[in-house]
């Protein structure tokens, strides 16, 4: 039973995922795993990297797919602790939540936090933000900018990862203080709204030219000086509060877990930053194609078919980087251990 309500839904329980053993038409005696997922792009990243064995089959499934007491139908993490909390789903070896860590990640590092999010059994995060981050690896954003537009991001004054590169030490300077003044100084009765600042900065990145170096590019300098300004008051604020020695030992904790400025851009909001650096890319590959199409005009008396193929045939640049992140499956950093922990726990 459900609840109180008898007659809805079908609950997902691992110790009767785990009898399936027994009944495989295959003969062999794998496991059917559901992995619950937030949403369905989620489905292609986390099946890319669940172990292939034959002990395990495994089912990725969002919360939608589910029917609960409540009716109601939803994605996202949120959805799935209620499900969870409804005894729709029962974790097990058999059933498994893989989710986004959002910021709990880096925050945990911290004494005494908790949240929904907090480390346990047969939950999974990714321990970068998101997985949007995870896609959006320096060489990768390179390797994607060529296979669209089959020129060198050589030619290019900012190369794509030199821009993810340089925002990445800014960032750096944000997101640790900023995690601390969320976990132990915020309160309803102190408003400030470094968080949407942080955000806002993000997404003006794809204002920036990166046919121009960084250096003579005005927009890039304005995201600069907004990151810098921010981490200014943040890090006032924390020295108001009197937390100064507290955040010392929280930002050591934070480097000494292997966080650095190479690294920082895994932990910022994933749609803010994947956004911004998309757009600004996606400026200059929209500029390649159209100078193909001005060149193909300017040759041929009967141009329209081919310019009609170049347009039906330019790739979109957000699947070419999905495509170039699932052809070679990098190493990302501290994403790496939830991996190595399921190919552990999924011999």
């Amino acid at each position: 039973m459900i609840g109180a309500r008898k007659d809805v839904g079908f609950e997902f329980r691992s110790d009767d995922n785990e009898k399936t053993q027994h009944f495989n038409m295959d003969g062999t005696k794998a496991i059917h795993v559901d992995v619950w997922v937030e949403a369905y792009d989620d489905k292609r990243f986390w099946l890319a990297h669940l172990p292939k064995t034959r002990n395990f089959k495994f089912f990725i499934k969002t919360p939608d797919e589910a029917v609960a007491p409540d009716g109601k139908k939803a994605t996202g993490c949120n959805r799935l602790f209620r499900l969870e909390k409804d005894r729709v789903i029962t974790l097990g070896r058999a059933q498994i939540f893989c989710l986004d860590s959002d910021d709990s990640f880096l925050k945990s590092l911290l004494a005494k936090y908790s949240c929904a999010k907090s480390a346990r059994d047969f939950v999974y995060f990714t321990k970068a933000y998101a997985i949007e981050n995870i896609y959006l690896t320096p060489a990768l954003i390179d390797q994607a900018f060529e296979s669209v537009t089959g020129i060198s991001v050589g030619s290019l004054k900012t190369p794509p990862s030199t821009l993810l590169e340089q925002l990445s030490v800014l960032v750096s300077d944000v997101i640790v203080p900023l995690y601390f003044y969320e976990a132990v100084l915020k309160s309803p009765r102190v408003v400030n709204a470094f968080r949407p600042k942080l955000s806002r900065a993000l997404k003006s990145v794809k204002r920036v030219d990166c046919t121009k170096s960084l250096a003579s590019c005005p927009e890039f300098k304005k995201v600069f000086d907004s990151l810098v300004k921010l981490n200014k008051n943040i890090r006032n604020f924390i020295v108001a509060s009197g937390k100064s020695a507290d955040y010392a030992l929280y930002e050591k904790r934070v480097f000494s877990e292997g966080f650095n400025k190479d690294n920082a851009y895994l932990f910022v909001r994933g749609h803010c930053l994947y956004e911004g650096v998309i757009e600004a890319v996606l400026t200059v590959t929209d500029e390649v194609r159209d100078r193909e199409v001005a060149r193909v005009k300017s040759i041929y008396a009967d141009y329209e078919d081919k310019v009609a193929a170049i347009h039906n045939q330019w790739p979109n640049l957000d699947q070419a980087l999905k495509a170039t992140y699932h052809a070679s499956l990098p190493i990302t950093p501290f994403f790496v251990d939830t991996l190595g922990c399921i190919s552990t726990n999924y011999v």
